[in-house]
């Protein structure tokens, strides 16, 4: 399989693409014909260098929001004595609603754990 030139223009329009833009606004940011960025969808070599790019985006995106993470639970924490009872009883229903959903993902993370350690079926004892 011949792999695709991924500089320039195509690379832009990847990058585009993997952003989330609609084929007729990548195409015009990447600076290269509609018909063009259709032809390059249809390689899958193309298509999965969209797919890369856009893991690399939500990676990116994941640490960003995991570095404000313990910022945004001491605003929350500060919202929890705040002299608005309406405030107040906002912070603490998200508090709860957090607490739940982290002990959920924590179950889910045992279970799964559990799972993967069992041996497989047809596995020799």
């Amino acid at each position: 399989m011949t792999e695709i030139d991924m500089s320039g223009a195509r690379f832009r329009l990847a990058q585009a693409m993997a952003r989330g833009l609609k084929v007729a606004d990548a195409a015009r940011e990447a600076a290269i014909a509609e018909c063009t960025a259709y032809r390059y969808l249809r390689k899958p070599h193309f298509r999965k260098r969209i797919a890369e790019l856009q893991h690399v985006y939500s990676l990116l995106a994941i640490g960003q929001v995991s570095e404000a993470i313990p910022e945004a639970a001491h605003a929350l924490r500060g919202l929890l004595t705040s002299a608005n009872e309406s405030v107040r009883l906002r912070a603490i229903q998200c508090v709860f609603e957090l607490s739940a959903d982290l002990r959920h993902s924590a179950d889910l993370e045992n279970r799964i754990a559990e799972i993967e350690q069992q041996p497989a079926e047809g596995d020799a004892p």
